[in-house]
């Protein structure tokens, strides 16, 4: 660094071009000097934007629409365009330079940038070539001002050891232990840096700095599409995918104001800011901006007192610093650049670009001069990583002429920084002990330290949750859903909606579900005369707004569901003819306040008819799939759907409303029917298309529902003898007015118990058995709860409500 100060001072006004890392200690070198000296300052990506320029959000997002590729895709065309000359070409060159052609409005680029290096030194520190885009622009400046080259050097070493471990975990382990000897020595943790090792090291560094309480600040910055707070804002933007953008950000910036203080907001800010100069539809715009913020680092923090890991090829390494480098392996250190990008080598030799053994020589360069200058450097690899073997990096004949020592190391049990750490390997010793009959001094040393480790016990029992961490995750609002899940199983609530794991579901079921609730949605909107066409136009319409592109498999069973929701179309239209309820609410937004909480739901049809006394009121609830359910369960806090809307339509209605009938409707059925002589097709659809629940037990007002229910019913279960009375089974799915007051009073209680228990934590695993269902059928958590028999909580079944007794 003093040599590169000597530089500078005899330069004079010079544009100095270097990382980050770099431009941040020379600045703390002419602080401590006291030197003031003119320069201006440039990263490389600065003067990649000033000289060859940049392509604006505008150009990513028409090229996609136009080729209908990926915004990824776009980018690297876009970036590759800039590369591209006439030189040489081939179909793949010539359609980058019709883009550098057509997308040439779309890229910025300062016509007086250039003016900033004319007449002046610009010093390049520490270049190796590796930037193509930034070679391309010393090309340029070089034709405009004088160019120098300065690289940082340290002493050159004359002995290097590199230590070699059995496997990647011991190596890990004994830099644990190296790095714990260098804190107890005094060595300040600012001075002991770690070489960002591969992804393969990653996990077991994290895990075992973490059993041993020392921090790591790794440099790699989270993405802002991680973070759960970005995850709520795109969520709001899917659900409005043809407002514009402005009152689009606005819609998803109210979902997100409660964090108004995140800094991860500014970073937001950032992002859309280029997008609300364009006039598009969030929409046309969504996909691009998932790819902006799943590469645009998050606000990080530094912290003191903590170690950092980092790639310091780029940095300055001072005398005092203690710099260990992990996985001195070949192909990973360095990291071997393959042919692998869009232009390949042979593409690259024609226009003169660094080709992947170029690059690859010069990542050679770049290791060797950082190795060589650390007068502390601790060099290790391991003989296994994962399941490959790999030899010793071939960058070692490279740090010729330094002598070379390779010595074979062993974990050392006898030093330790981590209790915790060695209880984990000796339950490891002790299982290869008792499956295998393995013994080993290292068995037998931790065995000694630790009599007491709780060796094959285990306790999976919900312990609690940090009061900080719930306040933190509770949402304010619940639906039925979410209470369903709690009583279901409080532990995959705790999952799901507090620590907010989410594993894949069924994309392509999902997809369909999606799909063909629009297509009703848009279905039930309006009259409709052409429903095939109606459906194949609509359809166009969602997979466009949701930049999807179906399978051969979904395209199969979209035009199968087709013809579904022709026939039910038709029984729609037949119920209606067939009704003296009318439609009074079409996917019904309705929301109320109960505790201090806000309990939502969106029912999907609501009918009403007024009587001579009352209004009666019906609410159906569209299901793919099975559409059964038992009120006889709601003293269990299960099977309320049709319950708690009825509850929120009678909290929110201006009136009161009796009940008529709550079903749940087929629409889409997820197995082939069984073949039925006595049924025609269609009246095959017909019986699996009638609604299923509960209706009034009252015939009048049964009458009122469904004119011919003593005949051809849409009513599933509903049948009257020769002499005008209930059938014995129709009962079960009729409900008198006291049962049905006496269920809503029921269910505002379970929805109060289920709040209540959800605030104050608690979460035990306790998965429901009740006949047929078993909670923890299809649960997608099972690995991680590790529930046994004894958890289940097998409840009751009980018949005609038998627990209402008491109370009607």
């Amino acid at each position: 660094m003093k040599n590169l100060l000597k530089t500078i001072l005899e330069l004079q006004d010079a544009v100095i071009i270097s990382s980050v890392g770099v431009k941040n200690e020379l600045l703390k070198m002419l602080s401590r000097t006291r030197t003031m000296v003119r320069v201006t300052y440039k990263s490389f990506e600065d003067v990649i934007n000033d000289v060859i320029g940049s392509y604006n959000v505008q150009a990513r997002i028409e090229l996609a629409r136009e080729e209908g590729i990926t915004p990824e895709f776009a980018e690297i065309k876009l970036c590759n365009s800039l590369l591209v000359s006439e030189s040489y070409q081939n179909a793949k060159i010539y359609d980058l330079l019709k883009i550098k052609g057509h997308y040439r409005k779309y890229l910025y680029l300062n016509p007086f940038a250039l003016n900033l290096y004319r007449n002046r030194t610009v010093l390049v520190i520490n270049d190796y070539g590796l930037n193509e885009l930034f070679n391309r622009a010393l090309r340029i400046l070089k034709a405009e001002t004088t160019v120098i080259f300065h690289c940082l050097k340290g002493n050159q070493q004359t002995a290097i050891t590199l230590k070699q471990y059995l496997d990647y975990k011991t190596e890990v382990r004994m830099l644990l232990k190296e790095v714990g000897n260098l804190l107890e020595a005094g060595i300040s943790p600012e001075n002991i840096k770690i070489q960002e090792p591969t992804s393969e090291y990653i996990p077991y560094l994290r895990e075992v700095f973490a059993l041993s309480g020392i921090d790591l600040e790794f440099g790699t910055t989270p993405r802002l599409f991680e973070y759960e707070l970005i995850q709520e804002f795109l969520a709001v933007l899917r659900e409005n995918p043809n407002e514009d953008l402005s009152s689009g950000f606005q819609k998803a910036m109210v979902a997100v104001s409660r964090e108004a203080t995140n800094p991860l907001l500014s970073d937001l800010y950032a992002v859309l800011n280029p997008y609300l100069l364009t006039s598009y539809k969030v929409r046309d715009i969504y996909h691009d901006l998932v790819l902006a913020l799943k590469t645009t680092p998050a606000h990080s923090q530094t912290y003191a007192n903590a170690i950092r890991v980092r790639n310091l090829l780029d940095e300055v390494i001072d005398e005092a610093d203690h710099v260990f480098v992990l996985g001195f392996s070949q192909d990973l250190f360095p990291k071997t650049r393959l042919d692998d990008d869009y232009l390949l080598d042979k593409e690259k030799e024609f226009l003169g670009i660094s080709t992947s053994k170029i690059l690859n020589k010069q990542l050679r360069l770049q290791a060797r001069n950082f190795l060589i200058g650390i007068k502390n450097l601790h060099l290790s690899c391991a003989e296994q990583i994962g399941r490959s073997r790999l030899p010793i990096s071939g960058l070692l004949r490279d740090l010729e002429p330094c002598s070379i020592d390779i010595k074979k190391i062993q974990d050392d049990y006898r030093i330790s920084y981590s209790y915790d750490l060695d209880l984990l390997q000796l339950g490891k010793y002790l299982d290869l002990y008792r499956k295998y009959d393995q013994k080993s001094p290292e068995l037998f040393l931790l065995a000694a330290s630790y009599p007491e480790i709780p060796y094959r016990t285990f306790r999976h029992d919900f312990s609690g949750v940090a009061e900080e961490l719930l306040n933190q995750k509770l949402a304010n609002k619940y639906s039925y859903t979410a209470l369903d899940t709690y009583y279901r199983c409080g532990f995959r609530y705790y999952l799901e909606r507090i620590l907010r794991i989410k594993r894949p579901s069924n994309e392509e079921a999902l997809f369909i579900g999606n799909l063909f609730h629009y297509l009703l949605e848009g279905l039930l909107a309006e009259p409709v005369e052409n429903i095939r066409s109606f459906l194949e136009n609509r359809t166009i319409v969602y997979l466009q707004e949701n930049n999807k592109i179906p399978t051969a498999k979904e395209r199969f069973f979209i035009d199968k569901y087709f013809k579904v929701l022709e026939l039910f179309y038709l029984q729609l239209q037949e119920e209606t003819e067939n009704s003296d309820f009318l439609l009074s609410g079409r996917e019904e937004k309705l929301r109320i306040e109960i505790d201090d909480a806000l309990l939502e739901g969106k029912v999907d049809k609501i009918l009403t008819w007024e009587g001579i006394d009352a209004t009666y009121a019906v609410v159906i609830d569209y299901k793919s799939g099975s559409a059964d359910f038992d009120l006889n369960r709601v003293i269990h806090g299960l099977n309320m759907q049709i319950m708690v809307y009825f509850y929120l339509l009678n909290k929110t209605s201006p009136k009161p409303l009796r009940f008529a009938g709550g079903y749940l409707q087929p629409l889409l059925p997820n197995s082939v029917f069984n073949a039925d002589s006595k049924l025609s097709y269609r009246e095959q659809f017909r019986k699996y298309f009638r609604r299923v629940g509960y209706s009034n037990a009252d015939q009048q007002v049964l009458r009122k529902i469904d004119r011919h229910f003593d005949e051809n019913s849409f009513l599933s279960g509903i049948r009257l003898t020769k002499s005008g009375d209930f059938y014995a089974d129709t009962k079960k799915h009729l409900l008198t007015d006291e049962e049905y007051e006496a269920l809503l009073k029921l269910t505002e209680a379970k929805i109060r118990e289920a709040i209540s228990a959800i605030r104050g934590g608690v979460f035990p695993i306790n998965p429901k058995r009740l006949g047929y269902l078993d909670s923890c059928d299809y649960c997608p958590y099972r690995d991680l709860c590790y529930r046994n028999e004894e958890d289940y909580l097998k409840l009751r079944e009980y018949k005609e409500f038998e627990f209402l007794k008491e109370s009607i």
